[in-house]
């Protein structure tokens, strides 16, 4: 691939045409990158820049009115670019779906995030006399860890409009999220931004997508087991059909399932589905947060901590290849709800060998 540059600017906003042709080009090819270039970052980074006070773009000072339809012209390029119109339409795929901008709580500096794929990110400095010279985007799962996201490119002074810094992530995973920034300052002092939390919805999720082909792994079928609840209905938890659930009764104070196998199977890890499993049912979702597991004739239990994620499968996996004929899980803790108030189980129970 040769390498052309813009061969100048006859007219004030044939730069930002080009830089909506570099969008097109990226959006129909499905590059990230053009080289060592990140051609949206830098791109984003430079119109955010030279945006003009009054919220458009010129580069003539003042606009020239010689120049027909300028600033509007401009502007319509640069949020071309901006909003990856031609990936919105075209082979890639991906979207905001409609996302408006989130702020972070409280007072400067402040994080902006613009929820979609990829997932916008960039702050408001704050004022003199913190310099702030790069920063660093962290984000975080209900109930997990704080992990590293992103870098922005470092400080670039423009004279005009300062550097917000901005950096943008696609994630594999929808769900919840939490994104912070820590603002870094030429000598290592840093500042932090407020927290802002969002759900992530349009995302194809590779793992969910797979939930298609496990009940072609899944060891444990309607006619090699028997099911005993402590109350409810056993059979919806081996049927395959992440769409029906067991709910034991709200007095139940056991909330203990048992699988008998017959003939025994050889599995290397467990899956257990939530029942609450589609996103139309995650603002109110009371989910069994902990369980006991006891495999054969162990007497002491295996303790697992489940996904906090109400769309999302835990796995338990076995040190070792295991014969497996009784498996035995009670539920001991639950997010979002409380025992004996809430109804509170499981879609499916898998064993599978990979």
């Amino acid at each position: 691939m040769g390498t052309v540059r813009n061969a100048g600017v006859v007219n004030d906003y044939q730069r930002f045409y080009c830089l909506y042709g570099v969008e097109r080009a990226a959006a129909f090819l499905e590059m990230s990158k053009f080289g060592n270039h990140d051609w949206y970052q830098e791109g984003a980074r430079w119109l955010l820049t030279n945006k003009k006070k009054g919220g458009f773009w010129s580069l003539s000072r003042p606009p020239s009115p010689a120049l027909s339809g300028e600033p509007e012209i401009s502007t319509c390029f640069a949020l071309l670019f901006l909003r990856k119109a031609s990936g919105l339409v075209s082979v890639s795929g991906r979207d905001h779906g409609g996302s408006e901008r989130l702020d972070s709580p409280g007072g400067c500096p402040v994080l902006h995030v613009v929820p979609g794929d990829p997932v916008i990110f960039w702050i408001d400095p704050p004022k003199s006399p913190f310099q702030v010279d790069n920063v660093e985007y962290f984000f975080r799962r209900p109930g997990g860890e704080w992990k590293y996201l992103e870098q922005s490119a470092p400080f670039q002074d423009s004279g005009e409009t300062p550097s917000r810094f901005a950096a943008r992530h696609s994630f594999a995973r929808a769900g919840i999220l939490e994104i912070r920034a820590t603002l870094i300052s030429p000598e290592g002092a840093t500042q932090e931004s407020g927290i802002v939390s969002f759900r992530l919805i349009n995302v194809l999720d590779p793992e969910r997508l797979a939930w298609a082909e496990d009940a072609f792994r899944n060891l444990v079928q309607d006619g090699n087991v028997k099911v005993t609840v402590s109350s409810g209905q056993g059979n919806p938890l081996v049927d395959n059909r992440p769409d029906t659930a067991w709910y034991p009764v709200l007095k139940d104070t056991q909330r203990t399932i048992q699988l008998q196998l017959n003939p025994a199977v050889k599995a290397n890890r467990l899956l257990l589905t939530p029942s609450r499993n589609r996103l139309s049912e995650q603002k109110k979702n009371p989910r069994p947060s902990q369980v006991k597991i006891w495999i054969n004739k162990e007497k002491d239990p295996i303790l697992l901590n489940l996904d906090r994620d109400g769309m999302r499968k835990s796995t338990l996996k076995f040190q070792k290849t295991l014969r497996i004929q009784t498996l035995r899980i009670q539920i001991t803790e639950v997010v979002e709800g409380t025992i004996g108030k809430d109804w509170i189980g499981f879609a499916e129970i898998e064993l599978q060998k990979t």
